[in-house]
């Protein structure tokens, strides 16, 4: 007899907890789908579009990079994963194409005034900060040559 009402608890049990498995069910489907929506399916965007970024990217574009950097594109290779940058004139770094964030529209660099840093020096025009420093190296010299003299 005590067999008996240990396999009726038993067999009670078990219908229970497989209707337990099926309520948790709809909560599952609920998490995966806001996973897909609010997770995946943004970064495979996000993705494509990189890889759009990438593929039309050709030199002369004017791009910024993750760091901050602005810069012209001087050098680059479809065989290569890396890109040369001409920062202004003087100096050019080499970086990894996907350290590239945006494509600027062209002439972004001179009309925000960051372009050539030399350019006047090249006009014969002189900075404030060139006039002040070459005035105070003639004073040095002014004042070196007075006292050599006595």
């Amino acid at each position: 007899m005590m067999g008996f009402i240990g396999t009726a608890c038993a067999a009670g049990t078990s219908a229970q907890q497989h209707g337990s498995i099926l309520s948790f069910l709809p909560i599952i489907v609920l998490f995966i789908a806001i996973f897909y929506f609010m997770i995946w399916r943004p970064q495979g965007k996000r993705n494509k579009a990189q890889a759009n970024l990438l593929k039309s990217m050709t030199k002369g574009n004017e791009v910024l990079t993750q760091g901050g950097l602005v810069g012209t594109i001087v050098k680059i290779s479809d065989s290569s994963d890396y890109v040369v940058i001409a920062l202004n004139d003087d100096n050019q770094i080499t970086i990894r194409k996907n350290f590239i964030m945006a494509i600027l529209p062209n002439n972004t660099i001179a009309s925000a005034g960051i372009a050539n840093v030399n350019a006047k020096e090249t006009t014969g025009k002189k900075s404030k900060k060139q006039a002040k420093l070459e005035a105070k190296e003639e004073t040095q010299e002014e004042t070196k040559d007075s006292s050599n003299q006595e």
